[in-house]
């Protein structure tokens, strides 16, 4: 699976622009034929990082590369790249990505070497 990433750091209008990217952004990133889903994560800094750069965290999923591309340079996902830049360029780090997940079997006894 591929997905973008969005980090969006710290700015003085934080809940307006949380407001703008949940219900303007993401309703027309799920609206555009090829994405999967959508999910944002509100980021707090730990004592372990210290950073507090980030607020926020937006993930867009395709099912594979081809199908990001397809998004990519269709007019909807134009639309939502640029409705994203025009309030927060400036404030943006985007990445993209090929995701793996592991997951634990609730099922099984754990084996430890020892």
């Amino acid at each position: 699976m591929y997905k973008t990433v969005g980090l969006y750091k710290r700015m003085d209008n934080e809940e307006e622009f949380y407001d703008y990217y949940t219900n303007v952004v993401v309703p027309q990133l799920l609206n555009i034929p090829g994405v999967l889903k959508v999910e944002v994560t509100r980021l707090h800094s730990t004592q372990i990082s210290g950073d507090d750069t980030y607020f926020l965290m937006g993930e867009t999923y395709f099912a594979n590369y081809e199908a990001f591309q397809r998004v990519l340079s269709s007019p909807e996902g134009q639309a939502a790249i640029t409705a994203m830049l025009n309030k927060a360029e400036d404030f943006m780090t985007a990445y993209v990505g090929q995701e793996e997940s592991f997951k634990t079997n609730i099922f099984t006894t754990p084996h430890y070497i020892g």
